[in-house]
């Protein structure tokens, strides 16, 4: 299978920015239908750079969030380890527990913070801010040698190396997970 096939999705607003967008790919695939002379990894190249132009220009204004996080796509794209899973693609959406998100969505009556820290209970509220995971973030801290991150330095950080972002991962699935546990017990 292709390095494309492997990578396709339906938008640049993926929660998994592993994947290009799939009108750049029906795009390379019909060009190189074409024109034959094209290699397998020229057509990668050429993938990967609209996708990152696409990302670095924020076409539609969707998926703001996620480019906060991840400025460097292509460095996203090119690490050698580190898998996605529920809680990863929550943060780097900004969807799913985040009580903002389901109020946005009209599924919540309020914005705030569950722990009444915050009028947003927002993904960066939860990582950086609410004194709820202060001992998680704690720990985190620790482990990547911090005595503070920023949220512009979190993928960076993570990415750094597999102990790195392993540190974060495990993080952020302690976080999602009682978070929805606690919002199933307040309801």
């Amino acid at each position: 299978m292709s390095w494309i096939q492997d990578n396709i999705c339906g938008g640049c607003t993926s929660s998994e920015p592993q994947m290009a967008p799939i009108d750049i790919v029906i795009e390379e695939r019909m060009e190189r239908q074409e024109y034959s002379g094209r290699t397998a990894e020229e057509s990668r190249n050429r993938v990967l750079e609209i996708w990152c132009k696409r990302w670095s220009e924020n076409r539609n204004g969707k998926g703001k969030w996620t480019r906060t996080l991840i400025k460097n796509l292509e460095c996203w794209i090119n690490r050698e380890y580190g898998e996605m899973s529920y809680a990863m693609s929550q943060f780097l959406s900004g969807h799913g527990c985040f009580k903002y998100y389901l109020h946005k969505v009209k599924l919540s009556d309020s914005p705030k913070c569950l722990y009444g820290y915050s009028d947003a209970d927002t993904v960066e509220n939860t990582l950086l801010e609410c004194n709820r995971w202060t001992a998680e973030r704690k720990v985190l801290y620790e482990k990547l040698r911090a005595l503070k991150i920023k949220i512009s330095d979190l993928v960076p950080e993570m990415i750094r190396s597999p102990k790195n972002w392993n540190s974060v991962h495990t993080f952020m699935e302690t976080l999602i997970d009682a978070k929805e546990k606690e919002a199933r017990r307040s309801n």
